[in-house]
């Protein structure tokens, strides 16, 4: 009898200090919390909502959940920066920093400077909401910054707070002093288990010292794909700001240039259609144009949708190859709601012609001119859409690679033009292209060969693993591209092009 009073109270006083999770309402006190097993409750970002380990009603997969409060979500977040702006030589000179809060705040501010202990500059932006009931984005532009220099900044608001202090390196100039320059390339990267994203999100983490800047061609997260697995609750968002959160820690120090992909074009889940409010807020690259704010004034372009920048050695170049075309896939529906005219007719072709112009005068001073795009021109087939639209401007301004996804798989080119090939990597007079879609989303399974037809003359290698890669301008007469199989950081297939 004395034994099981003894049990009672013992039981009934953790029981008191260890209420059930899911009373708690905020993130650090559910991460800081125990449960009379000893072990931490669990905090769902996606749901905001309090767990014990194993609950059957947790919606996020174990790496979504947060077991520590310094990990739970602050006032600032989803930092990222992207290049902006160009000097009298046409070199970018400024960056776009970019960041996500709860609510609407008084201002958007960073403060910059060349220590971390010293953020002297202060510069304003703005914010935009594209989703009731949803989080403001802000942007704010860091001008005039010196070519290749370590800056600090901090980004937020003096009410709601800021972020903590990153860092950046600004771009390297034409001037060769800077020498060669590393970048990773990928298209099509979901977001955690569920987007069969981890094994790259490894890989990254791994690499991204290594490289300058990343280039995502398209299909951001895959949060148009978060009702395939939970089909009666609206999870675009939740999806969406989970991804940005979860690469905040490449892309807050690293510029993050992106493409619009198919699976930027809209929410087509069954909540996204049946409301309104979701179904007009959620079409025609919203989400994309709001949350992502590329270099496209001062390339001269009209939309966010095609831009491009200059960085060492090289001209980028990002195309849209999702609207504004002839026969382009999304222009008109995208692919169930209103979809596409960014632009006049013809404006996006024109633009790109007059880019490619001005890039090819300035060849002295940037030899290199890289394309890319969501969509292949070649793959396994030429696809006569893009190819018709594309390929006679590439070709007669000399792009010397043109990079894409869409395809989950890896594949490489030989140079091409109108389907015929040039077997050579010196000296090409032709483009080369370069399909590198495999870096993991929920449409993605790699277990075994994908059937693909390999069978094309222009076709040099293919894999179906997940993979991304590196590109490195080596100087002004060579560069070298690297495909990195992301589950043990192994080469699979480089090779060298040359001028």
């Amino acid at each position: 009898m004395h034994t099981f009073k003894l049990f009672v109270c013992v039981f009934t006083g953790i029981a008191v200090a260890s209420p059930n999770c899911d009373t708690y309402k905020d993130c650090t006190s559910c991460a800081a919390a125990t449960t009379w097993t000893g072990n931490h409750c669990r905090w769902c970002p996606k749901t905001n909502d309090c767990h014990a380990e194993g609950s059957p009603f947790n919606k996020c997969s174990e790496e979504e959940q947060i077991t520590n409060k310094d990990s739970c979500p602050r006032p600032v977040e989803q930092v990222h920066i992207a290049f902006a702006g160009r000097n009298e030589n046409g070199d970018s000179n400024g960056v776009t920093v970019s960041w996500a809060t709860a609510k609407e705040t008084e201002t958007s501010i960073v403060k910059y400077g060349l220590s971390k202990t010293s953020l002297t500059s202060t510069v304003s932006g703005f914010q935009k909401q594209y989703l009731e009931e949803g989080n403001y984005h802000h942007f704010a532009l860091v001008p005039n910054l010196k070519a290749g220099t370590v800056y600090y900044y901090q980004c937020g608001d003096d009410k709601v707070g800021f972020s903590e202090v990153f860092s950046f390196v600004s771009a390297k100039s034409s001037d060769p002093e800077f020498g060669n320059f590393k970048l990773s390339i990928f298209g099509d990267w979901g977001y955690s288990k569920n987007g069969n994203a981890i094994p790259t999100r490894k890989a990254l983490e791994k690499i991204k010292n290594e490289v300058d800047f990343i280039w995502h061609v398209g299909d951001i997260g895959y949060a148009d794909d978060a009702f395939l697995h939970d089909a009666t609750s609206f999870e675009y968002e939740n999806v969406y700001n989970g991804y940005m959160q979860w690469i905040s820690n490449i892309s807050e120090s690293k510029p993050y240039m992106v493409a619009p992909g198919n699976h930027e074009a809209e929410c087509h889940s069954p909540v996204c259609l049946a409301e309104s409010k979701l179904r007009n807020s959620l079409n025609n690259f919203t989400a994309f144009n709001t949350r992502w704010h590329m270099p496209f004034e001062s390339s001269n372009a009209s939309s966010n949708m095609w831009y491009s920048f200059n960085y060492g050695l090289a001209h980028f170049i990002v195309i849209n190859s999702e609207t504004d075309f002839t026969d382009a896939p999304e222009e008109g529906l995208g692919p169930i709601l209103p979809s596409g005219s960014f632009g006049a007719k013809g404006a996006f072709l024109e633009w790109l012609e007059n880019d490619l112009k001005q890039a090819q005068k300035e060849r002295t001073l940037r030899p290199w001119i890289f394309a890319g795009g969501h969509r292949p021109v070649y793959s396994d087939s030429a696809h006569t859409a893009l190819q018709n639209a594309v390929e006679d401007l590439f070709h007669e301004y000399g792009v010397d690679l043109y990079f894409c996804g869409h395809e989950h798989s890896y594949t490489r080119t030989y140079p091409v033009y109108k389907k015929k090939v040039q077997s050579t990597y010196e000296k090409p007079d032709r483009t080369a292209y370069v399909v590198v879609g495999g870096a993991g989303c929920d449409e993605m399974t790699p277990e075994g060969p994908d059937g693909y037809n390999t069978s094309a003359e222009w076709i040099v290698t293919h894999d179906h693993h997940y993979g991304t890669g590196v590109l490195e301008v080596v100087n002004a007469s060579a560069v070298k591209w690297t495909y990195i199989l992301s589950d043990d950081l192994s080469v699979k297939d480089q090779f060298w092009l040359t001028k």
